[in-house]
């Protein structure tokens, strides 16, 4: 049997996907969509910017609704200007902020994170998310927990680090203005640090972030195609990404939670191919879990559905 590291060094991670928001359960105003139906609920909320009148929906709203991340890849990112994604951006990031956990803590994100405090093993845990939305973390500040993002207070029983290697509705970047005129050529990019919004009435701080021209403020969200690519602060998500895929390297212990392996996203795949973990478990549909047997054989599937599997994956960590 391997020896299991120290506690300080997080030998347990968990991946969320969005199939673990979807499945949530007790969700305002509704589960947040999966990724196949991402396009027309956009085109449906913000349809000045995404709609099929749009100058995005114009040209691709079809090709978007086949394959969002392949469209956005191919077709999208290589012939409009930066600047103009991140301005559809905004709405993409004031779109996730508006989910928000019902309260009473009866969601399955609180209820897993109370069950890894109960069990001892929360400060084992690394928590990596590739999800926009921030119904994780609202989970883990209702229960009188403190968020890490940057991952760096591993030791303290009172902070969860949380690795949004994918960017968050709530990353946003300090003034931009100056600096427009770097973005407005189609793949360009600028490193830039960012800082997290307080996760209490973030949709109004983002409305009033968004509101100016004066003060160009932008979110940091991971283009949603292939690899995940930021056109701002991408320096600083690759070095989550890394973060992440070493601890899933040296993990005695991977839990994927409604998470579709996607050969398209080497960053977060390569790692699980090559991890030696004694226990992966899965929780997720029948397909997904078929993919990620492709890439581990030692996956086992606990459960099809986040409400049961919440508590099925804790039972299996070790005491």
């Amino acid at each position: 049997m391997r020896r299991l590291v120290l506690t300080a060094d997080r030998d347990i991670v968990f991946v969320f996907g969005a199939g673990a928001s979807y499945g949530a359960e007790n969700v305002l105003p509704q589960a947040p969509p999966l990724g196949a139906d991402l396009y027309d609920a956009l085109a449906t909320e913000y349809p000045k910017q995404w709609g099929v009148e749009s100058h995005l929906g114009k040209k691709w709203a079809n090709h978007f609704r086949t394959h969002f991340e392949l469209t956005m890849y191919e077709e999208v990112m290589p012939r409009v200007p930066s600047l103009d994604l991140l301005e559809w951006h905004r709405p993409m990031a004031e779109f996730f902020a508006r989910y928000h956990l019902a309260g009473g803590q009866k969601d399955m994100y609180s209820v897993l994170v109370s069950a890894l405090t109960t069990s001892g093993c929360l400060t084992r845990v690394t928590l990596g998310s590739l999800n926009y939305d921030c119904l994780l973390e609202q989970a883990i500040a209702g229960l009188g927990l403190a968020i890490d993002y940057t991952c760096d207070a591993s030791t303290s029983r009172r902070f969860v680090p949380v690795a949004k290697i994918h960017g968050s509705c709530n990353f946003i970047k300090d003034d931009l203005f100056s600096r427009r005129a770097y973005l407005t050529s189609a793949g360009s990019a600028i490193e830039c640090s960012f800082r997290p919004l307080p996760l209490e009435n973030l949709v109004d701080q983002l409305v009033e972030k968004f509101a100016t021209y004066n003060s160009a403020y932008y979110p940091v969200l991971g283009i949603y195609a292939q690899d995940k690519p930021s056109i701002v602060a991408g320096a600083k998500l690759q070095k989550l990404k890394n973060m992440l895929a070493d601890r899933i390297r040296r993990a005695n212990v991977l839990a994927f939670i409604g998470v579709r392996p996607n050969p398209r996203d080497p960053h977060l795949w390569d790692p699980v191919a090559e991890s030696r973990a004694s226990t992966i478990a899965y929780v997720g549909g029948d397909a997904e879990f078929e993919a990620l047997r492709k890439l581990q054989k030692r996956a086992e599937h606990l459960a099809r559905t986040f409400e049961d599997g919440a508590l099925a994956v804790v039972d299996v960590l070790p005491g």
